[in-house]
């Protein structure tokens, strides 16, 4: 008996809803892996502030992922919030990544000044506010301008006086003599500073230049310029008036005493990076401590020369020991910091935070009386060249013992040591040691175990790494 079976084909239609169910799923899982996104609504409330001619701006980081063309841009247009044509409360919505961190400013928006400087309770620490987006749609709450919380209904105003004390006064390269206040309580506009016994200043030409200004109850950023450029070193000055009118905090700066006058020889390696036709740069807060002194942050001035067939930039200039930042800039960057290094230092062990969100090199001089050389930096990040400007000779140098413990002593037969940079094979600086002068140096600060480059420059600019074994 032979039995036959029947295959019935499948009906078109049942072929047609199959693809479609196919279709969907392929959607569903497809969009399972593009990142989720929530609205974040911005508020300030302004009671307490003529806003500026441009409006309200929320700048930050957050800028780029909301479609905009670039960070920390209060000018753009799509970065203003409104108050809906009545009251005091500015509002910006924009669409973020889900699950994600941004820092952010308010900005009263005048062209070119206005930005805030929070307190500190309600920052990241280096001035800025910060949003954690979640998984839904959020609406921060409404906070006064500079402020952490709800404006006051009533506020406190009263006379402030800023003073900035020229130690150099002597010093006549180094005198000041156009000094000018700016903060967040002046929408970091200038505001002028006298020293001719007038408007709040006690003697005439005793280098102590003063300032009065009305202030807001309330916490409040500020800094000094001479002729424009930057005087005061490190972060903002910093200062509470309460709404009685009590003032605690810095409302005076004495410019530090110049230290020894000695030679800085600056180096970075390009060779991984397309280098602009404009050459390469060096900017910071220095700059107005060279023997010749350049406004700070000038950004296409102090230009580094080629060293021979290399991709190593090197210039050695002359300038007073000091706690400075800096970074290198690809090409000619006054017009804006687009060209300079934008890299984490702080992360990395050679930097700090600007205040502005990103971060700069550090540059600490601090009673050093001899000649400096930088390590050969790698362009944007804390690793030095496997290269350097010139090698050591080979058996001039020597780590012992390797392998080690996680502790070793590096030694230069000839010459002192400049600087020694302890990273990891991927290049990340896990030690760094800069602004040595000794024959002899000792790794004392134990290391995990594993695999090692030691790169060790010496104060001729030389460089050499060495590969160290913990065991």
């Amino acid at each position: 008996m032979t039995l036959i079976l029947y295959i019935r084909p499948l009906k078109p239609r049942i072929i047609l809803m199959k693809k479609i169910y196919m279709s969907v799923l392929g959607l569903m899982f497809a969009g399972s892996a593009i990142a989720q996104t929530v609205k974040v609504t911005f508020q300030v409330d302004m009671k307490n502030e003529t806003v500026a001619s441009q409006g309200l701006r929320v700048a930050g980081d957050y800028q780029q992922d909301a479609g905009m063309a670039n960070n920390w841009v209060p000018g753009d247009a799509a970065a203003q919030a409104s108050n809906g044509g009545t009251g005091t409360t500015y509002k910006l919505q924009v669409t973020l990544k889900a699950n994600s961190t941004y820092q952010y400013k308010f900005v009263n928006f005048d062209g070119s000044g206005g930005w805030e400087g929070p307190p500190a309770a309600c920052t990241n620490g280096g001035g800025n506010r910060v949003i954690n987006t979640g998984a839904n749609d959020t609406v921060i709450s409404v906070v006064c301008f500079n402020s952490c919380g709800p404006c006051p209904a009533t506020q406190y105003k009263r006379d402030v006086t800023f003073m900035v004390v020229d130690s150099n006064a002597a010093v006549s390269t180094h005198k000041l003599s156009s000094v000018a206040f700016k903060g967040s309580m002046s929408g970091w506009s200038d505001f002028t500073a006298f020293d001719d016994g007038t408007n709040g200043d006690k003697t005439a030409g005793d280098g102590i230049y003063t300032a009065k200004y009305m202030v807001k109850e309330g916490s409040w950023e500020w800094g000094a310029t001479d002729k424009g450029s930057w005087i005061i070193q490190g972060p903002n000055r910093a200062f509470t008036m309460s709404n009685k009118g009590a003032v605690t905090g810095d409302t005076v700066y004495g410019v530090a005493k110049l230290g020894a006058l000695i030679d800085l020889t600056f180096n970075v390696d390009m060779s991984d990076t397309i280098l602009n036709s404009e050459g390469v740069y060096a900017a910071g807060n220095f700059m107005a401590f060279l023997q010749n002194p350049i406004g700070n942050w000038n950004k296409d001035t102090l230009k580094l020369d080629r060293v021979g067939s290399t991709k190593v930039y090197s210039k050695t200039v002359k300038i007073y020991a000091g706690n400075y930042q800096f970074k290198y800039y690809n090409g000619k960057g006054n017009a804006d910091d687009s060209r300079g290094e934008n890299w984490n230092f702080q992360s990395g062990g050679c930097g700090s935070p600007n205040g502005l969100g990103g971060f700069n090199r550090n540059l600490d001089l601090r009673g050093k009386t001899s000649a400096q050389v930088l390590p050969v930096y790698m362009w944007n990040r804390c690793a030095t060249s496997t290269f350097g400007v010139a090698e050591l000779p080979l058996g001039s140098f020597s780590v012992f013992p390797n392998p080690n413990k996680g502790q070793f002593d590096v030694t230069l037969n000839e010459g002192n040591i400049a600087a020694v940079n302890v990273m990891d094979l991927t290049g990340r600086s896990i030690r760094s040691f800069s602004g040595l002068n000794t024959r002899s140096f000792s790794m004392k600060q134990s290391l995990s175990s594993g695999l090692y480059l030691v790169n060790i420059t010496d104060q001729a600019g030389r460089s050499a790494s060495v590969k160290v074994v913990v065991e």
